[in-house]
């Protein structure tokens, strides 16, 4: 483990795409079997869903933005996530046509709850972890190395 110093900043190497699709395929197949086929209480698989979902978006943030910090690509997640729980209590034509359908009923959900935030935040905290363990892609060489 390294230490922190402040004013200092360790660029890492981007996490491997081929490794944050394995994990967002994972992600994806355990969070639906969590949320839709976990014998137990609905809030209980509301809750493993809503975390879930929290992870697949930071798997989807941080494979389009490589380079990001990972505290960044998190809290964009945990952000993208209350946005569309927000709005869950709108309702506009094209929405609710968009809900009628399963994949809008999986990406938009239906209904707000302010209970799932707390797997949001619980799902961040999952995320951030995930994160830190993938691999990280080889060096690449210095002449044609990007900073952002």
């Amino acid at each position: 483990m390294g230490t922190f110093q402040a004013g200092k900043s360790e660029v890492q190497e981007p996490i491997s795409r081929s490794w944050i699709g394995a994990a967002l395929f994972c992600v994806m197949l355990v969070g639906y079997t969590l949320r839709f086929h976990l014998p137990v209480a609905e809030v209980l698989r509301d809750a493993a869903g809503g975390a879930a979902y929290v992870i697949a978006v930071g798997l989807v943030l941080v494979m389009i933005w490589p380079r990001s910090s990972l505290l960044a690509v998190t809290m964009a997640a945990f952000a993208v996530t209350c946005g569309v729980e927000v709005s869950q209590s709108i309702s506009h034509p094209w929405l609710d046509d968009m809900r009628a359908t399963r994949l809008g009923r999986l990406a938009l959900g239906t209904t707000f709850s302010w209970g799932d935030f707390v797997a949001y935040v619980a799902g961040a905290l999952i995320a951030f972890a995930l994160l830190r363990l993938l691999p990280r892609r080889a060096s690449l060489p210095t002449s044609t190395r990007t900073y952002s």
